[in-house]
């Protein structure tokens, strides 16, 4: 597992993330809508710390990796999962903020990780779960 952030608006490298070539610093909607079946989106909105990350996996165009991209407020620019309403977003509003957010983080994960136990804490630099935070993810335990 690995990852890369930017911290810098100059800093805008490209990434391949399975058949896609993304941009840190892009739009989610350079990506496909993760299926409606995958794990997540994971999103995070607390007093200081916020977040946001989708699971993709393309198979064996990927690497047969997982692919979390995202926003973290680590990074730059920075656009919080507002409109969350306790542990739900609904579709209308994912969708409304993929086209708004940026990618500023992108984690690859091999097959024997679990991502639904790291995210959206793996998102942070301290990678510690928030007590008081909100999840898209109803059994996540925080």
């Amino acid at each position: 597992m690995y990852s890369l952030t930017t911290r810098s608006r100059l800093f805008r490298p490209r990434v391949s993330v399975g058949p896609y070539r993304i941009t840190l610093g892009k739009t989610l909607a350079a990506l496909p809508d993760p299926h409606p079946g995958a794990i997540g989106p994971w999103h995070e909105l607390g007093a200081r710390r916020s977040s946001y990350a989708e699971q993709h996996y393309f198979g064996n165009p990927g690497g047969y990796l997982h692919w979390a991209v995202g926003m973290s407020d680590a990074g730059t620019p920075l656009a919080p999962p507002i409109g969350c309403e306790g542990n739900t977003w609904a579709t209308a509003e994912v969708a409304a903020y993929r086209r708004a957010a940026r990618i500023n983080s992108v984690l690859i994960v091999g097959p024997v990780i679990d991502l639904d136990s790291l995210l959206p804490a793996a998102s942070h630099p301290t990678s510690t779960p928030s007590a008081s935070s909100n999840s898209a993810t109803p059994h996540a335990s925080h």
